[in-house]
């Protein structure tokens, strides 16, 4: 039997004061990396306010892809910390920042676990609930001709984590239930991933029942702060479990149908993920399909979207053939298979 373990875990603080933890963040030169629309509210500048006292430099990223990320990290050269606030593809922009200062050298595109290692300490404040990036050993960016790039490297775990209920008041309903959608989506593909072990399953059925509840909770009262604070540990745990088993086939259609739709990566896993459950149930006949198609009936949620409208269907079949997140699917897929399910979730809508 081969070895087992787990990912480090960062030092995480939650709940109503956790951001207070940053009065006691201390360096001469501090950056800060978010995004146009999220320095413009108010929860953002306080987060700025409780780093008075430090010099501080505000960084607005725009494109997340290797070229802008080269260039960042030439202009910042040097510093003590870097603080990431934002959603999934800020946190990665961030992580890899981080590593190519330390790694000027470094070619992001055939990095692996040996050649890089991070030392500028990362802060990571994620201001959506769904990402899981600021547990992960995996950051997502992009060539300057917008193909994707996924980068598993253990350096890429941050430091610390912030999980501030507070960031997620802005979000609307509509867009959090499509992130529901991805920590539903983390904690399953987890499950079943062909990674998976004992403590990943125990903690995703944990995780399942808590998001169940949350969700409930806040759709009685969207400005319910103890269901924000359940959902963003929801988001942390799922990560943890996609961190360590990794996803699906899941993420392998929302990965590609993304640039092509142009969709929101969660509004497309909330097309998939019944009808893929569903696939999943009638191929292998294994009654925790049945389990899982439960809960995600009890979450309520319902697609809208033809997802594949316009593709063409082949092409697409072999993009999601291709990505890596397909190859810690429960079945193993061949282009013929794929084709039969996107036939499958073509019918099932």
């Amino acid at each position: 039997m081969y070895n087992q373990n787990l990912n480090r875990i960062p030092k995480t603080y939650f709940g109503r004061r956790s951001q207070d933890v940053l009065r006691e963040i201390k360096g001469k030169n501090i950056v800060i990396i978010s995004s146009k629309i999220l320095v413009e509210i108010e929860d953002i500048k306080k987060i700025v306010d409780l780093l008075s006292g430090n010099e501080v430099r505000l960084i607005i990223s725009e494109h997340n892809n290797i070229e802008e990320i080269n260039k960042i990290s030439a202009e910042i050269k040097k510093t003590d910390k870097i603080i990431s606030i934002g959603g999934g593809n800020i946190l990665d922009f961030s992580k890899l920042i981080c590593l190519k200062l330390d790694n000027p050298d470094l070619d992001l595109k055939s990095i692996n676990q040996a050649n890089a290692k991070r030392k500028t300490e990362l802060i990571a404040i994620p201001s959506t609930p769904s990402t899981g990036s600021q547990v992960t050993p995996v950051a997502i960016t992009h060539t300057e001709n917008g193909e994707k790039v996924i980068i598993v490297n253990e350096s890429l775990i941050p430091d610390l984590v912030i999980l501030s209920p507070f960031l997620l008041k802005s979000i609307s309903q509509e867009k959090m239930a499509e992130f529901i959608c991805d920590i539903f989506a983390h904690t399953v593909e987890a499950h079943v991933s062909r990674l998976s072990n004992f403590f990943i399953r125990e903690l995703a059925e944990l995780n399942l029942n808590l998001l169940l509840s949350s969700w409930k909770k806040y759709k009685e009262n969207p400005e319910d702060t103890d269901a924000l604070e359940k959902i963003a540990m929801c988001g942390q745990i799922g990560g943890i479990c996609q961190g360590n088993a990794f996803v699906g086939i899941m993420h392998s259609i929302a990965h590609q149908v993304e640039p092509i739709q142009k969709m929101e990566h969660s509004a497309i896993l909330l097309e998939v993920i019944l009808p893929v459950l569903q696939y999943y149930k009638e191929k292998t006949n294994q009654e925790i399909y049945s389990k899982f198609i439960d809960y995600f009936n009890e979450l309520g949620l319902k697609g809208k979207h033809n997802i594949f409208e316009g593709a063409d269907e082949e092409e697409l079949s072999k993009k999601i053939l291709n990505d890596p997140s397909i190859k810690t699917s429960p079945i193993i897929f061949d282009q013929a298979k794929v084709m039969e399910l996107i036939k499958w979730i073509k019918m099932k809508k």
